[in-house]
């Protein structure tokens, strides 16, 4: 009697797993997981782009393209910045005057 109640209960979830209105229910379950973590994916994306370029880009929506030519420019900026930066310190320890102009010796 058990056994036969156990199985009637395993044919009915079975079958209940595979109505339509349960699998419309999985894929709106799944739906909605994946517009989440596509959300959290876009959020994090502008939070990188944004460090990336000095705060120059925030948002995913521009082209790839338009992306690397602002990360490539500001990585020169920050080099360039570093090198003025280095260059003052340095002449600052060695006593000699520096000059503000920014151009390489």
């Amino acid at each position: 009697m058990i056994r036969r109640l156990r199985n009637a209960a395993l044919v009915a979830i079975y079958r209940a797993r595979r109505s339509r209105g349960a699998q419309w229910l999985a894929r709106f379950y799944f739906a909605q997981h994946n517009a989440r973590v596509l959300a959290d994916m876009e959020y994090r994306l502008g939070v990188v782009l944004d460090q990336a370029t000095n705060g120059r880009m925030s948002k995913a929506y521009y082209p790839v393209e338009a992306m690397l030519q602002e990360i490539s420019e500001a990585r020169v900026e920050h080099g360039s910045e570093m090198y003025r930066e280095g260059r003052k310190d340095a002449l600052e320890e060695h006593g000699l005057p520096s000059e503000d102009d920014g151009v390489p010796a």
